[in-house]
């Protein structure tokens, strides 16, 4: 009869450890797929966690084109007017698309040799950052002259 329990008991034990595993299975195809889609500010947001800067950059590194325009929308006039996250990824979205002449297939590398590497950079580094100092280094990003000028 010990026997049986104890196996009962190693046979449940299974079922909670499977079913742990399956739930953070679950979140971690959550987590990628919102960090692939360039919504990992909302991931952050919608479980009450700090949202680190890398997210924002995330938003406009991973957007389509008619998502990076929405995006675009929140820029202010000038960019010294930058007060917030909102303006930051609005800045970022417009001067994306400027540095890629509007042309789908540039702004997309553009997205992807610039801002990716950017986003991966300051996920490695922790690195914490206001807005302002998120728009001077997107800038800087998209500032260099990169192979997708010219050949689109």
């Amino acid at each position: 009869m010990w026997a049986s329990r104890r196996w009962s008991k190693a046979k449940g034990d299974r079922k909670v450890a499977s079913g742990r595993q399956a739930r953070a299975a679950r979140r971690l195809v959550r987590e990628v797929e919102a960090f692939l889609t360039g919504s990992s500010q909302e991931w952050f947001f919608t479980r009450g966690r700090d949202i680190p800067g890398w997210a924002y950059i995330n938003k406009v590194a991973h957007a389509e084109p008619t998502r990076l325009a929405q995006l675009a929308a929140w820029a202010p006039d000038e960019s010294t007017r930058c007060r917030g996250w909102r303006e930051a990824v609005g800045i970022l979205a417009r001067d994306t698309i400027r540095a890629g002449a509007g042309d789908p297939r540039a702004i997309r590398h553009i997205q992807i040799d610039r801002l990716v590497a950017l986003e991966l950079v300051m996920i490695s580094r922790a690195s914490k950052v206001a807005p302002q100092g998120l728009v001077a280094l997107g800038q800087a990003c998209l500032s260099d002259d990169g192979p997708w000028h010219g050949s689109a």
